[in-house]
């Protein structure tokens, strides 16, 4: 029975992220850990490397990790006139 338990706790580390001026969050996961995987891609991170993270335990070698950057985003909601500068740019 899912109870969105997960997404509310990824909501809030990235609520708490924006609120502290964070300029990224970096989750680890277990590449066995697909439910974790989809929820971390769904909300908007980007997987970044595969890494051994060396814990010692055989099941527990491989592990993705993915992050969320939030510079750029902060940086455009504090300055309307930025954001204009950049969609003019693509434009």
């Amino acid at each position: 029975m899912k109870q969105g338990v997960a997404q509310r706790l990824i909501d809030f580390a990235k609520d708490y992220a924006v609120q502290q001026k964070s300029k990224a969050i970096r989750l680890d996961v277990s590449i066995h850990n697909t439910p974790a995987i989809s929820l971390y891609e769904k909300s908007g991170y980007r997987h970044v490397g595969t890494v051994d993270l060396s814990l010692g335990y055989e099941h527990l070698i491989w592990f993705k990790l993915y992050e969320l950057i939030f510079m750029k985003l902060q940086s455009i909601l504090q300055s309307p006139e930025s954001l204009k500068n950049q969609i003019r740019y693509v434009l």
